[in-house]
C-alpha cells in the first residue's frame, strides 16, 4: 500500500474497490496524502451507491469515506443508497449532522423517493425496518414548527405519530461536527447541552434521570470540539446565560460564528464574558425583531421603562466595569436591541476594535451624536443598518470622515475619496436632511445594498450617487422621479431588487425636484429617460420589483424585457393593470414566487387565471382590493394553493365564508403565515379550521372578523403550537382576562401578540408576570371608545359606523417591550 500511496503521488491511479477501499484510506490518512484521500471519497460517492449489500468493514469504515453525515444527506444521490448503508449511516456513533431536522429531512426524501419507484423488494426488507429507522431520529430535538409540519404530509407508514418520539435526548456532537444547528428548539436546556459533551457512553444520555443532573457537576467530564466553529441557538430562548457561557467556553474553544437571535435573555455582555476563552469569535447575531415603532414616525403619549428584573442589569454594569477585547469580532449584529444606549455602544467600540459590519436597526434609544463616536472607532466598515434610529448630521459627517481611504476634498470625484461600505441601510431615519444624504451617496460608490426607505432622499441627493455595483435599491416613499431614476439604473446593470413604491415623482418624469444652482444634476435629469423605458432597454434582470405610482398598461409593456426572470412582484397604490395586462404576468414570469397587489380593482376573471396558472407561488397577498372574485379561492385550491406558505387577504375578501376558510385550510397545506381582515361573515368556526388545518402556524393575524373569537380562542392555543406572532383584534368578545398569560405559557414559541381591548370578556387583560413572559417579547394593546365620547365624534356620520365593529372607533394603543433586565411601556396615538 505504501507503494501505491508513492505511485499516486507521482500522478499514478489507484485500482480501488470494495477489498482496498479500507486500506486504502488508512494509508492515505496516515501518511497525510490529501489528494488520494479526496480520490477514496470520490470512489465512494460513484461507486457505492449502486451497492445493494456492503461488506462489514467497508460499513464500519463508512464515516472516515463520507467525513461528515452532511455530505451524505446533500448529496443528489442518496436517494439511491442501498438500505445496507443507509442503515449504517443512521446507527454508527460518529454520525455527523449539522442539525436533527437535517437528517430528518434526508430520511423522508429517500423513503419516499423510493416509495415512488415501487423498489421497496430490493431496496427494503419492509416497512418495519424503515420505521425502526425513523426512531433513531431524535424527535426531541426537532424544530416545533418543523416536527408538526412534517407529521402531517410524512408517508402513510408513519401515521402512529406516539410512535416517533425517540428516547435519546443529546445533541449529535462528534469529532467531526463543524457546525451545530438547533434553531427553533425551545426545549433544548442547559442540561441538554452539558449532557451531550460529557465523556460518558451514549447509552448513558437515554437514561430518564439525566435530564435532573446538576450541570455543575459535570462540567468537570465536559470534552472539547476543537473542530465546532458555527453554534445556531436562535429561538432557544430557555437557555441562561451564565450556564451557556461556561458551556460554550469549555467545549468551543475554535468557535467563529454564534447566532442567538430571539433570544432576550441573552444580552452582548455573555459575549465579552467568553472573550477569554472562545478568542476567535468572528460573527455575532444577537438579534430581536424589529418593532413598529422604530419604523414609522408616532405621536407618543408616554414611555416609561420598568426594571423587574434588576439582577439581570447589576450582572451587566459588572461586567462593562470590566477590561475586555474581541479583536476577532467582525460582523456584529444587534437588530432591535431597544435596551442599547449611547453608554454600551460605545463599550462596544472600546471592546471591539476591529469590526466591518453592524446592525443597529431599531435600537431607538441611540442618539445621533452617540452613533457618531461610535462611528469614529473605526474606519474599515463595510456594512451599517441604522433604520429607525436618530441618524443625524453629527453621523452622517462621521462617516464621511472615517469610512474613506484617503481624506482628501470632499468635492472631488475620484477612486481615492469613496467610502469603502458595501451596505448601507438608512431607512426611516428621519434626521437625515436632503444635504447630509448628498454629502454621502457622493462617496458611496462602492454600494452593493442601499435603502433609503422613508427618507428625505430627493433627486439631486439621488443624482450624487455614481456607483456601479449596486444589486438593491430601496427609495420606497421618497421624492425622487422617474428620470433620476432612470440614471442610477442606467449606470447599475447588475441590479436584482428595485423598491420604488410610493414614489409619487414618477408619474412626472420630466419634472424633478432639483436645485436651480445644480447645472450637474439639471442637465443628468434632463437627458434621462423615465424608469420604466429604462427598465424596457433589456439591461437589468430583475428578480424583485416592487412599484406603484407611474405603473400603467402601457408602462407594463415597456417594462417585459426585464420581466422573465422576476421572483417577487408588489403592486401598490398609484399604480393599475388592467385585466388584460394582469392575465399576462404568468406568461411573462413563469418563475414567479411571490405576489402583492395593494388598492387595485381586481374585476374580472384576470386574477383566478393567474392563481390557477402560477404553479411556483408561494406568497400571495391582496390589500385593500376591490371586487375580488370569489372564485380566487377555487383558483387558489386547485392551482397555487399545494405550495404556498404565506396567504394574506386583508380588506379585499368581505364576502369569505367560514367554508372557504375550510377550503383554504385542507387545500394549502404548507402556509404557515395567514392573514384575515375585514370578513365579518366569519364565525368562530373559521377559527376551528384554521387550528385544524394549519397546526404548524407561524404567523396569524385576524382583524375585524365577525366573530371568530366570540367563543374564545382556546382551540387555537392547544393546536397551534409554533405560533411566534399572534393578532386577534376586533373579532369577537370572547376572550379571558388572562388571555396572555395563557397564550405564553401554551405558545413555547410566541414572541408577539397584538390584541384589542374590545375582544376582552372583563373589558381587559392582565400583564403577565415577570416570570411568566416565557419567549414573549412584545404584547400590543389597542383602546377604543365609542364614537359619541370620542374628540371627533361630532365628525362621525351614520355611514362611517358601518366599517367599524361594534360601534368603536379607534383611541390609543399601548406597547409593552420586554428585555432581560427591563420592561418598556409606551403609549402611542395611533393603531399598530
Amino acid at each position: 500500500m505504501f507503494c501505491g500511496i508513492l505511485q499516486f503521488i507521482h500522478g499514478g491511479n489507484f485500482n480501488m474497490d470494495i477489498t482496498n477501499i479500507t486500506t486504502t484510506l488508512q494509508a492515505a490518512t496516515f501518511f497525510g496524502v490529501d489528494a488520494a484521500f479526496a480520490a477514496c471519497h470520490k470512489w465512494a460517492l460513484s461507486a457505492m451507491s449502486s451497492l445493494e449489500e456492503a461488506p462489514i468493514e467497508v460499513l464500519n469504515y463508512l464515516p472516515m469515506i463520507y467525513l461528515t453525515a452532511k455530505e451524505i444527506v446533500s448529496w443528489d444521490g442518496f436517494t439511491g443508497l442501498p438500505f445496507s448503508f443507509l442503515s449504517a449511516c443512521i446507527n454508527n456513533p460518529l454520525l455527523t449532522v449539522e442539525s436533527e431536522m437535517q437528517l430528518c429531512e434526508a430520511l423522508f426524501k429517500w423513503h419516499n423517493k423510493n416509495e415512488e419507484q415501487q423498489c421497496s423488494q430490493t431496496l427494503v426488507e419492509s416497512d418495519l425496518e424503515v420505521f425502526n429507522l425513523f426512531k433513531k431520529i431524535r424527535t426531541h430535538l426537532l424544530p416545533l414548527g418543523f416536527l408538526l409540519r412534517q407529521l402531517n404530509i410524512s408517508s402513510n407508514f408513519l401515521s402512529n405519530k406516539d410512535e416517533l418520539v425517540g428516547e435519546v435526548i443529546c445533541l449529535r456532537l462528534t469529532k467531526y461536527s463543524k457546525v451545530l444547528d438547533i434553531c427553533e428548539c425551545q426545549q433544548v436546556t442547559e442540561s441538554i447541552l452539558f449532557l451531550s459533551a460529557v465523556h460518558a457512553p451514549a447509552s448513558w444520555a437515554c437514561q430518564g434521570t439525566c435530564l435532573s443532573t446538576n450541570p455543575d457537576q459535570l462540567s468537570s467530564d465536559l470534552q472539547s470540539f476543537g473542530t465546532l466553529q458555527k453554534m445556531v441557538l436562535s429561538g432557544c430562548w430557555r437557555l441562561k446565560e451564565e450556564k451557556l457561557v461556561a458551556w460554550l467556553g469549555r467545549i468551543c474553544p475554535n468557535l467563529s460564528t454564534l447566532k442567538v437571535d430571539h433570544c432576550p435573555q441573552l444580552q452582548f455582555s455573555m459575549l465579552l464574558a467568553l472573550s477569554e476563552t472562545c478568542r476567535f469569535i468572528e460573527t455575532a447575531d444577537f438579534s430581536l425583531e424589529i418593532d413598529s415603532l422604530a419604523e414609522n414616525m408616532l405621536s407618543v403619549i408616554s414611555y416609561k421603562i420598568e426594571y423587574p428584573w434588576r439582577g439581570s442589569c447589576d450582572a451587566l454594569k459588572k461586567i462593562m466595569r470590566g477590561h475586555y477585547s474581541l479583536s476577532s469580532l467582525k460582523r456584529l449584529f444587534l437588530q432591535g436591541r431597544i435596551e442599547l444606549t449611547d453608554k454600551e455602544l460605545f463599550f462596544i467600540s472600546r471592546c471591539c476594535p476591529n469590526l466591518q459590519a453592524i446592525d443597529l436597526s431599531g435600537c431607538r434609544r441611540l442618539t445621533d451624536t452617540g452613533i457618531s463616536i461610535f462611528i469614529k472607532a473605526y474606519s474599515g466598515m463595510q456594512s451599517i443598518s441604522l433604520a429607525g434610529t436618530e441618524l443625524g448630521p453629527n453621523s452622517t459627517a462621521a462617516i464621511l470622515s472615517s469610512f474613506v481611504i484617503n481624506d482628501l476634498d470632499a468635492t472631488a470625484i475620484s477612486n481615492d475619496n469613496i467610502c469603502q461600505l458595501t451596505k448601507l441601510d438608512l431607512a426611516s431615519c428621519f434626521g437625515l436632511c436632503r444635504k447630509d444624504l448628498a454629502a454621502l451617496l457622493s462617496r458611496l460608490s462602492r454600494l452593493t445594498h442601499l435603502n433609503l426607505e422613508n427618507t428625505n432622499l430627493d433627486d439631486a441627493s439621488l443624482l450624487m450617487f455614481r456607483g456601479t455595483s449596486l444589486e438593491q435599491l430601496n427609495v420606497r416613499e421618497t421624492q425622487v422621479s422617474g428620470c433620476a431614476l432612470a440614471h442610477v439604473l442606467a449606470l447599475n446593470s447588475g441590479l436584482r431588487a428595485l423598491n420604488i413604491r410610493g414614489c409619487k415623482q414618477i408619474i412626472d418624469a420630466h419634472q424633478a425636484n432639483l436645485s436651480e444652482k445644480d447645472t450637474i444634476c439639471t442637465q443628468l435629469s434632463s437627458e434621462a429617460h423615465s424608469v420604466f423605458e429604462e427598465l424596457g432597454v433589456g439591461r437589468l434582470s430583475l428578480q424583485e420589483l416592487k412599484v406603484g405610482w407611474g405603473l400603467s398598461d402601457l408602462t407594463f409593456k415597456t417594462i417585459w424585457p426585464c420581466l422573465p426572470s422576476l421572483k417577487a412582484f408588489t403592486l401598490g397604490i398609484g399604480g393599475r393593470l388592467s385585466s388584460s395586462c394582469m392575465v399576462q404576468l404568468s406568461a411573462l414570469c413563469p418563475a414567479l414566487e411571490e405576489l402583492s397587489l395593494a388598492f387595485q380593482d381586481l374585476y374580472g376573471t384576470a386574477i383566478p387565471f393567474v392563481l390557477k396558472t402560477l404553479l411556483s407561488l408561494r406568497t400571495l397577498e391582496f390589500q385593500c382590493c376591490m371586487n375580488v372574485p370569489p372564485e380566487c379561492i377555487n383558483a387558489i385550491t386547485t392551482g397555487c394553493g399545494s405550495n404556498l406558505t404565506s396567504l394574506m387577504l386583508e380588506n379585499s375578501a368581505p364576502w369569505l365564508l367560514d367554508i372557504d376558510v375550510c377550503s383554504l385550510s385542507r387545500t394549502c397545506k404548507n402556509v404557515i403565515h395567514f392573514s384575515l381582515s375585514g370578513c365579518r361573515q366569519l364565525t368562530a368556526e373559521s377559527l376551528k379550521n384554521i387550528s385544524r388545518g394549519w397546526c404548524s402556524m407561524i404567523k396569524l393575524k385576524v382583524e375585524d372578523c365577525g366573530g371568530v373569537t366570540s367563543q374564545g380562542a382556546t382551540y387555537l392555543l392547544n393546536s397551534c403550537k409554533a405560533l411566534q406572532s399572534l393578532s386577534l383584534r376586533h373579532s369577537g368578545r370572547g376572550l379571558p382576562r388572562a388571555f396572555i398569560s395563557d397564550a405564553a405559557s401554551l405558545l413555547p414559541l410566541l414572541r408577539s401578540i397584538s390584541l384589542d381591548v374590545c375582544d376582552a370578556i372583563n373589558d381587559g387583560y392582565d400583564t403577565p408576570h415577570e416570570t411568566a413572559w416565557q419567549s414573549l417579547c412584545m404584547v400590543k394593546f389597542a383602546r377604543c371608545t365609542l364614537p359619541r365620547h370620542s374628540f371627533k365624534s361630532s365628525r362621525l356620520q351614520s355611514k362611517d359606523l358601518e366599517y367599524m365593529p361594534f360601534g368603536y372607533c379607534h383611541n390609543s394603543t399601548i406597547v409593552l417591550e420586554r428585555t432581560k433586565c427591563s420592561l418598556h411601556t409606551t403609549i402611542v396615538k395611533e393603531r399598530l
